[in-house]
């Protein structure tokens, strides 16, 4: 999501005990391949019985998100099978992101 600050992104990836979790991180606008602030946490974690496959993975992933003013609703797999939606405001997670900056 191209904000002022930079463009916001949500991805997904796997913590130590092999969860597909949803995190967050803000790319610098003239080059996105420097980031400029990553949480070191997830902000989403597989934690319904939903968000587990059929097999046993937990998982979430972000699949699309629409930013409507400040609210987002971002899009998210769970569980290999279902599809969920989220919302968070947009200034809150740019406030909550750039805690982290990365050094």
């Amino acid at each position: 999501m191209p904000t002022d600050d930079g463009y916001l992104m949500l991805y997904h990836g796997v913590d130590r005990y092999s969860r597909y979790c949803v995190g967050i991180a803000l790319l610098d606008r003239e080059d996105p391949r420097k980031v400029i602030a990553r949480a070191p946490m997830p902000i989403l974690e597989p934690d319904m019985p939903y968000d587990v496959a059929d097999w046993g993975l937990k998982c979430v992933f972000p699949c699309a998100n629409v930013v409507i003013g400040d609210e987002v609703l971002v899009y998210f797999g769970c569980g290999d099978v279902h599809i969920a939606v989220g919302r968070f405001s947009l200034k809150k997670a740019l406030d909550f992101v750039k805690q982290y900056p990365v050094k």
